[in-house]
């Protein structure tokens, strides 16, 4: 017996959508396994399944206008981002002192 190519399961399925007959009669009547019906069937719905991951990027920040508020009783201070994180440490040690 000649193997079955896609292409053959693939006419196969069409076959059985428009038989009207369920998966288990139609194996039957076309003496298929049924799990091998199920399982081509899968391959063919996976190669038309669209990816589920796309690939993703961060959106561009203009640091220029990104900053950090500091606010210390009355006290308000506006710094970078681009700060050093030591330097703002720093800052902040001071305020306590």
């Amino acid at each position: 017996m000649k193997r079955k190519t896609l292409d053959d399961w693939k006419q196969l399925i069409e076959e059985q959508q428009k038989s009207g007959l369920s998966i288990v009669a139609f194996c039957r009547e076309n003496k298929l396994p049924t799990s091998n019906f199920y399982k081509y069937r899968g391959q063919l719905q996976a190669q038309d399944r669209v990816p589920v991951f796309v690939k993703a990027t961060p959106p561009v920040r203009n640091s220029a206008n990104c900053t950090i508020t500091l606010l210390y009783g009355p006290v308000q201070l506006k710094l970078s981002t681009s700060c050093e994180p030591a330097w703002i440490a720093d800052v902040v040690k001071a305020l306590q002192s």
